[in-house]
């Protein structure tokens, strides 16, 4: 007993050092811990409105930049479809789905204004009297069609032609008995 209340103040005095010690640590630490969460707040505020405004501005960006792409292209369509000049090209410079889509269309372009162009000198050369010329374009679908007709019309102007050639030639001989066979 007489051990226990010598050390025991002495005890509870380094307690109570202890403990004030830890109060001033305390009191020293937490006003910076306060300070630094503050600013850990007031740092994730503005982050938070950094991404809230980047956010924004890539949602009106991205759809602007789509719909002026498409925009693009749709007036370009009009200009063909107005004009009938299959020689207006789109914007196919962009490295996104627009600028495929642009490449698209300058290649439908290209096929219809290239069969165009064969088509007439056909008829040209058939209007000149020369049936030796075809549309010799590769080309798919409807265009290949119309390739086939105008094809097949200058084959049967070049028959026709031939046949009514050796009528006049056998009417010139003095044979008057031949007939076309066409």
């Amino acid at each position: 007993d007489t051990q226990l209340a010598v050390i025991g103040p002495q005890i509870a005095s380094w307690s109570e050092d202890i403990k004030s010690s830890i109060r001033a640590e305390q009191d020293r630490i937490g006003p910076m811990v306060q300070a630094l969460n503050e600013n850990i707040i007031s740092t994730l505020i503005v982050i938070s409105i950094i991404i809230a405004v980047l956010s924004t501005l890539v949602a009106i960006f991205i759809p602007r930049t789509i719909a002026n792409g498409l925009n693009s292209i749709q007036q370009n369509l009009a200009k063909v479809s107005d004009t009938g000049d299959f020689s207006i090209r789109a914007n196919e410079s962009r490295q996104d789905e627009i600028g495929a889509m642009g490449h698209s269309v300058n290649q439908l372009l290209a096929n219809m204004q290239g069969a165009i162009n064969e088509a007439n000198k056909v008829v040209t050369a058939i209007a000149k009297g020369q049936f030796n010329q075809r549309v010799e374009m590769d080309l798919n679908g409807d265009l290949n069609t119309l390739k086939e007709g105008i094809n097949n019309s200058a084959d049967s102007v070049d028959e026709t032609m031939r046949e009514l050639g050796q009528v006049m030639q056998s009417m010139n001989d003095g044979n008057f008995d031949v007939s076309m066979n066409v």
